[in-house]
């Protein structure tokens, strides 16, 4: 077809498409409802009515084209978890995380100083912004966060599941324990080292106050209860670290935290409180105290010895378990 019939052709459609709509009905708006609308479709503001700052808040975030997020209220430690003269402390829950020394930072990040994130509840300990990546045999981690201060040697605290999806078999190690720990990689912008890599065994660091007040020594074991209901859940031999710059805590990994249903700032019941060998209700009753295998822990952890003429009563386990940390003598 020419130009000229492909005009006259689209004449006639235009045409014939106006007759058509001069024909059809114009069409007309639907009748509203007739009398009051039905209960379940009624407005509830009368019933329970939203306060007038939320009112308020949603009007504003229309007006913006947003939409509304409630603001979530943080979470504050209980103010008697701060009382000396309770058993409460408030929980602290760490991820994997990496302890760097001065060298090592260097090699990872090179000559730039590292920027702090957070202060964490322990005086002096920091949360930096960088991070690494964490490589073994099997798999790897991003973005480890690193802690500060810097240390004498460097170390990686993975949970268990992180271990099993690195590759490795790390061992459960407390603060500054070294020994068995298994290897990876940490890269870093500037360059990767080989580091140690342990779970954390779970503990306690307490203030010397609170501490006095509930009879436990530096290096004590106790117990903790973590949790409500039926996902309660406690925590045996912890050692306790009293200083007198400390701020009472106990530190859980993620997996041990997930499994009481515990979060950080959540409060534990410490429980299982050692008791003195040398304590004066068994001197007043002319006694000698019984010793138990977490009373050895104690006295090793303080640096004593003991021997057969230890003036305690000494359980068979107990002798065995001062055997094998090398406290034992048979001459005093």
């Amino acid at each position: 077809m020419t130009e000229k019939e492909l005009d006259v052709l689209a004449d006639l459609i235009a045409r014939e498409l106006l007759r058509d709509s001069a024909r059809a009905a114009a069409p007309k708006r639907p009748p509203g409802p007739r009398g009051p609308a039905p209960v379940w479709n009624q407005p509830i503001k009368e019933i329970a009515p939203p306060p007038t700052s939320q009112l308020a808040a949603r009007e504003a975030a229309a007006r913006r084209g947003l939409v509304e997020v409630a603001p979530r209220e943080p979470r504050r430690i209980r103010p008697s978890a701060l009382d000396p003269r309770t058993r409460e402390v408030p929980i602290g829950v760490a991820r994997h995380f990496v302890l760097l020394s001065d060298k090592d930072w260097r090699t990872l990040f090179g000559a730039a100083a590292p920027t702090v994130l957070r202060e964490l509840r322990q005086p002096g300990q920091v949360a930096y912004r960088e991070t690494v990546r964490a490589a073994g045999p099997r798999g790897e981690l991003d973005h480890v966060r690193v802690l500060g201060p810097f240390r004498e040697r460097s170390r990686v605290v993975v949970s268990r599941g992180d271990a099993h999806r690195l590759g490795i078999d790390a061992p459960v190690r407390l603060p500054g324990e070294y020994s068995g720990a298994a290897e990876v990689t940490l890269v870093g912008p500037a360059g990767s080292v080989k580091a140690d890599a342990v779970l954390a065994a779970a503990h306690v660091h307490l203030p010397i106050e609170q501490a006095e007040a509930l009879g436990i020594r530096d290096g004590a074991r106790v117990s903790a209860r973590c949790g409500a209901g039926g996902r309660q859940v406690t925590f045996h031999d912890l050692v306790a670290y009293v200083a007198e710059e400390s701020r009472a805590e106990l530190h859980l990994d993620s997996e041990e935290a997930n499994a009481a249903g515990v979060r950080t700032g959540d409060a534990a019941v410490l429980t299982d409180l050692p008791r003195s060998p040398a304590s004066g209700e068994s001197k007043a009753r002319g006694r000698r105290p019984l010793l138990t295998e977490r009373d050895v822990d104690a006295l090793a952890a303080r640096g004593d010895s003991l021997s057969p003429h230890s003036p305690y009563l000494i359980t068979p386990a107990a002798r065995d378990r001062a055997r094998h940390l090398g406290i034992w003598r048979e001459q005093p």
